[in-house]
């Protein structure tokens, strides 16, 4: 299938953007942080890592331009989407558990993060498979989504649902997804007025302003959809979303790296510089 203009902008920014998260990802890995903080770096790599790897995945199984993963029956699809699922959650309640340790100090926001996307879990659960028939695979000829056609296989097959679950339930699960990342990265940028020396400041700054402007697109990108639905939001919204996404991944490294400009201007440091992070 040929592409258009906005589609091969897409993925050469899907691709740019892969690799920035798997870059930001390896040295994270490698700061040195005190035994206390280890679990929360984790989450923060995990963050990183698994966007990068998610990215890569979406070059591949892509129903433009990849394979489509839906022509290869119900089963099949379901099972790598519950996987895809699970992992994006891992990965969000990583980022969740780091931005909140380090405004709070404490473990405990874990155990609550974890209450959360259980409840999560069970929610998407009961979208994908509600009254109505649930999920099903139908072919582009098909009228509607029918039980009858659940387990076919063919060519441009298409993951439907024969829910009879409101629409605008997707919307809200989106919302969902993302608000609790805002308002941990908005608890992080709080750190600013709290910390001190220049360097802190302005990692924080830094960190908290990328992850804010990109899942606060996310988050109106979401109410887009409950207003009016999945196709109510423009073509180019998730060009955008992309775009945030690599400012995001290239603040983050920056944060740690500043430019000669940067040090010189603010007084801040670099991690080269240093022999433990702070």
């Amino acid at each position: 299938m040929a592409l258009d203009g906005l589609e091969i902008a897409a993925l050469a920014m899907q691709v740019i953007a892969s690799l920035i998260y798997l870059s930001v990802a390896r040295f994270l890995a490698k700061r040195n942080v005190s035994e206390e903080a280890r679990g929360a770096q984790r989450g923060f790599v995990f963050w990183w890592a698994g966007l990068g790897l998610l990215g890569l995945y979406g070059l591949v199984f892509n129903n433009n331009y990849g394979i489509n993963i839906a022509e290869q029956g119900l089963v099949f699809t379901l099972t790598i989407l519950y996987l895809l699922i699970g992992g994006l959650f891992v990965i969000i309640a990583g980022l969740m558990y780091y931005l909140l340790y380090l405004y709070t100090g404490k473990k405990a926001a874990l155990r609550w993060i974890a209450v959360f996307w259980v409840f999560m879990v069970v929610f998407l659960v009961w979208l994908i498979h509600g009254t109505g028939g649930g999920p099903c695979i139908y072919s582009p000829g098909d009228a509607d989504c029918t039980p009858s056609a659940s387990w076919e296989e063919g060519d441009g097959a298409t993951l439907g649902s024969a829910s009879e679950r409101p629409a605008v339930l997707g919307g809200i699960f989106g919302l969902l997804l993302v608000t609790p990342i805002l308002g941990s990265a908005l608890a992080y940028a709080l750190l600013f007025f709290r910390v001190d020396g220049a360097t802190a400041k302005y990692r924080v700054a830094a960190i908290s302003l990328g992850i804010i402007l990109w899942m606060g697109f996310s988050t109106l990108s979401n109410l887009f959809a409950l207003a009016g639905g999945a196709d109510a939001r423009p073509d180019f919204m998730p060009l955008i979303g992309q775009g945030l996404g690599i400012f995001s991944g290239s603040l983050v490294y920056l944060a740690y790296y500043p430019p000669k400009w940067a040090q010189s201007m603010w007084g801040v440091g670099s991690l080269r510089d240093e022999a433990t992070s702070q």
